[in-house]
């Protein structure tokens, strides 16, 4: 069994190359429709969100997702633009300030650059039912407004 469990893990990186980019090693997954990429230290990338995008990543990746959240790497994947921390497994889409993390059975949503308070309690609201998404208290960091979202599991 363990004879086939390294086999597989041999062929499963016989499959992705190692690519250098910007002085980081970067692990490229194969091109899929239902897998995220994965690299070594990856990070989000510097637009600003947008309602639209907050709201779908929300919604698709973790309120439609539930209970269990087993669908939201494959969702994340046909989504576009995420690629997933090897360390610390976070989801960072490669363009706009924006993470999804699953932690102890919700899902979690960082996202950089909302207008303002109303604007998130907006992307709340239309995410999910009354109850099921919940709203940190939002943070200015270096003059960007930051909101997490967590999706409640079943």
């Amino acid at each position: 069994m363990r004879a086939c469990l390294a086999s597989l893990t041999m062929m499963a990186l016989a499959a992705c190359q190692t690519d250098v980019s910007g002085g980081q090693a970067v692990l490229v997954a194969p091109p899929s429709d239902d897998v995220v990429p994965v690299a070594f230290a990856a990070g989000p990338g510097r637009r600003a969100v947008t309602q639209q995008l907050g709201t779908n990543v929300v919604k698709s990746a973790c309120v439609d997702t539930r209970p269990r959240f087993t669908r939201t790497p494959e969702t994340l994947a046909r989504l576009g633009g995420f690629v997933q921390d090897a360390q610390t497994l976070t989801y960072f889409h490669q363009t706009y300030d924006l993470s999804v993390k699953l932690i102890d059975g919700r899902c979690s949503v960082v996202m950089g650059g909302l207008k303002s308070t109303d604007a998130a309690i907006a992307l709340r609201d239309q995410a999910g039912p009354d109850g099921v998404v919940s709203l940190s208290q939002p943070r200015r960091i270096d003059g960007r407004l930051y909101v997490r979202f967590l999706t409640k599991g079943g």
